[in-house]
């Protein structure tokens, strides 16, 4: 069997990325192009097609419309089986509006929605460096927010911020590796949503045994593809009208913190597998042939 991955650029297709590199070759043999790259790519020897175009269908930049009126044609014509790749990082969003009600395709779909319509057959999620999974660092650091402000679509951030004033947070921002071992001297992890309800935070402090405080906005979201986080058990949420008093009681209970930043890191343990979203999706192209008519 042989699959071919046409991708373009978005911090949802690493996780992907990673978990076909754990692709026994004698069952399946994967090349990964550039979106750019496939019009002028011979895809007829492939029996299987993962397609992924800028998720964002209205951005003005990234999403190259030319580009991807050819590819999309190109798609359509494939003779293969085809997987179409959603890495958009709203769960509830469709990145493939333009080919009508596509719904019903699968998709892997990135951070989906639990209650979503959409055919997301194989969740996924961010991928996250190994040097943040390490939840045995001294917590030294008893509140972190170490967001950017700036450039957002709203004003969430920086009324978390303002918020956090008083409980003196850290907040500097730092190089990847000296983040890192912040985040894992962390206590408590305050996160809030970016372009899409969830981001790549979410995950490093559940990988980083820091317990996670996050923006409820994420409540519908489904972070981890093999674990289902309960609120209070694994993370901790909050809304702009009880952060303060929430944080307040926190930082009063430590052992409480510590026990769901203990569950929160074990979740992600089990529920972060790129390996085995990499069977799910040899599986889904060994299965029988559907037809694909966007």
């Amino acid at each position: 069997m042989k699959i071919l991955l046409v991708r373009d650029n978005s911090i949802g297709v690493h996780y992907v990325r990673l978990a076909l590199n754990y692709v026994d070759p004698k069952k399946a043999e994967v090349t990964s192009i550039k979106l750019s790259w496939y019009p002028d790519f011979d895809d007829s020897g492939f029996d299987g097609l993962i397609y992924n175009t800028f998720p964002d269908e209205n951005h003005p930049g990234k999403f190259r419309k030319a580009l991807i009126d050819i590819t999309d044609k190109k798609l359509k014509a494939f003779k293969g089986k085809v997987l179409l790749f959603d890495s958009h990082d709203k769960g509830y969003k469709n990145a493939f509006l333009r080919f009508g009600d596509s719904r019903e395709q699968p998709r892997i779909k990135n951070v989906p929605c639990y209650n979503s319509t959409m055919n997301s057959i194989i969740p996924v999620t961010f991928s996250i460096f190994g040097q943040f999974m390490d939840a045995s660092q001294p917590k030294t650091i008893p509140l972190l927010y170490c967001a950017g402000l700036e450039g957002y679509p709203h004003d969430t951030r920086k009324q978390v911020f303002n918020i956090l004033k008083p409980f003196k947070p850290f907040t500097k921002r730092l190089g990847l590796m000296d983040y890192i071992q912040a985040m894992k001297n962390t206590r408590i992890s305050v996160v809030a949503p970016g372009y899409g309800t969830a981001c790549i935070a979410h995950l490093e402090s559940l990988a980083a045994g820091a317990m996670l405080l996050a923006h409820e906005s994420i409540r519908n979201t489904k972070l981890l593809p093999f674990f289902d986080l309960e609120e209070n058990i694994h993370y901790v949420l909050y809304n702009l009208e009880n952060l303060a008093a929430k944080i307040a009681v926190l930082l009063k209970n430590p052992h409480h913190v510590a026990r769901i930043a203990t569950a929160g890191h074990e979740a992600f343990m089990q529920g972060y597998d790129p390996d085995r979203t990499a069977g799910q999706i040899i599986n889904y192209f060994k299965q029988e042939e559907v037809q694909y008519d966007a």
